[in-house]
């Protein structure tokens, strides 16, 4: 088991250069207001098998999976974040990050060198408090 912890990383405008080969999920947080929405929006690039559950406990069991893509890293790169789950409570809106987090934890655990899976999350408003009081390690890039 690995002694790294898993960081998210922020950005301002422009996301930093991420690998050509990655799978990167681009969510537009204005329009991802429900977690119905998020799981709508993961399926597709992340090519999620028929059985996923949608639901954030089957999220965070394929995001530790995804044996199925050929490509690495997985980026997950969340804009507007502020309007992000907007449409759900602000615990749903946490339990999301922290499905996300715990997977990339996972990841990190396995992998040891932090390149397979990682989350960009564009500057917000109500992220620096969110990432703190969850004690969420972050670093900003940019």
């Amino acid at each position: 088991m690995s002694t790294k912890t898993f960081h998210v990383y922020q950005f301002l405008k422009t996301l930093p250069n991420t690998s050509d080969n990655a799978v990167s999920v681009n969510i537009n947080g204005a329009t991802i207001n429900t977690l119905k929405d998020l799981h709508d929006c993961l399926k597709k690039p992340l090519q999620l098998p028929g059985y996923y559950g949608d639901n954030l406990d089957a999220l965070y069991d394929v995001l530790c999976d995804l044996a199925w893509l050929k490509e690495r890293p997985v980026q997950i790169i969340i804009h507007d974040f502020d309007d992000f789950l907007d449409g759900e409570t602000t615990e749903k809106k946490i339990q999301a990050l922290f499905a996300l987090v715990d997977a990339g934890q996972s990841w990190l655990d396995m992998k040891e060198d932090g390149t397979y899976f990682n989350i960009y999350i564009q500057k917000a408003n109500t992220l620096d408090e969110i990432l703190e009081i969850c004690e969420i390690p972050f670093e900003n890039l940019g």
